[in-house]
This record gives structure tokens, sequence and C-alpha cells, in this order.
């Protein structure tokens, strides 16, 4: 499974690219992976056993500039076959604070 599903990036900027990395075992196959936004994109790195995922924080909400930073809590879902063949789906997390 997976060794992470929640992964804290503490502090980052507005626009700049982060790269989130979820190690995993005892998967034989992942079938489908969901996604909910345009500013996280997916990679599937077989043979490291790896999830990589590239994040470009967006800029900080109107209703939030005056406190200079927004909490997002981004995720992915892996749907995926266990090494006993069973289906199965785990949620991915990562989390930072967004600051300009």
């Amino acid at each position: 499974m997976f060794k992470k599903k929640l992964i804290d990036l503490g502090t980052v900027k507005v626009g700049q690219l982060q790269i989130v990395e979820f190690e995993y075992d005892n998967i034989d196959l992942i079938t489908k992976t969901e996604v909910p936004c345009g500013c996280t994109e997916l990679n599937i790195d077989s043979k490291n056993k790896m999830i990589k995922l590239k994040y470009i924080p967006s800029s900080i909400p109107n209703h939030l500039k005056t406190q200079g930073y927004y909490l997002p809590l981004k995720n992915v879902v892996i749907h995926h076959k266990q090494w006993n063949g069973d289906d199965t789906s785990t949620k991915l997390e990562f989390t930072a604070k967004v600051i300009n």
C-alpha cells in the first residue's frame, strides 16, 4: 500500500511548482486515477513504485487576501489491484500554507 497518505508541504509561494511523491508497494496494477482540479498533474512511476504529483498553487482567494495566505487540502484517488487481486481505492492528500 502507500507509505504515506498525507503530506504537508509546509509554506509555499503562489505559482511555485511543487512536486509531491507518494511511495507504494504491494500494488499490482493501478487501474484508474481521479484528480479533482487543473492545478494538479498526476504521473505514475511504476518502475520506482511512486505516484508523482505536480502542483502549482493558485492565487490567494479574494476573501483571504487580508490574512495573506490560504490552506488548501488537495486529494487524488488511486484505484488499484492489491497483491492478492482485490480491487480497492486509496485517497492520497497533501496540504500547504500558500503565501504570495
